[in-house]
């Protein structure tokens, strides 16, 4: 285990993981702003990996944001992993939930 990968849990940060957790298990959207090095991206990667989200049940995907994802970034972390329900509508596998973890999120440029 690296530096950088070593969590150690306060009271807010084991607070933030039961709450994100259960609103997960609810079906609610999750949106976690905090500065630099706060450890946003940690808490959501121990939460999804937990026992609490398996991969039997859940689809997990990981994408970073910057300033130049554009569209075909997104459709190209997101589409191999989705597979077609119906025309215009993609989901993960039957029986299970997608879990989406968009990090570093911002505005980009504008597409033109």
């Amino acid at each position: 285990m690296s530096f950088d990968e070593i969590q150690v849990p306060t009271v807010d940060s084991t607070k933030y993981l039961k709450i994100s957790g259960e609103l997960l298990k609810n079906h609610y959207h999750v949106l976690k702003c905090g500065g630099t090095g706060t450890g946003k991206s940690l808490c959501c990667d121990s939460l999804l990996s937990s026992s609490d989200f398996p991969a039997s049940k859940y689809l997990t995907v990981t994408m970073t944001f910057s300033a130049r994802a554009g569209v075909m970034t997104i459709h190209n972390t997101l589409g191999p992993k989705l597979k077609r329900r119906k025309m215009g509508v993609l989901g993960p596998e039957n029986n299970k939930k997608a879990l989406v973890l968009i990090d570093d999120l911002n505005m980009p440029k504008k597409e033109v």
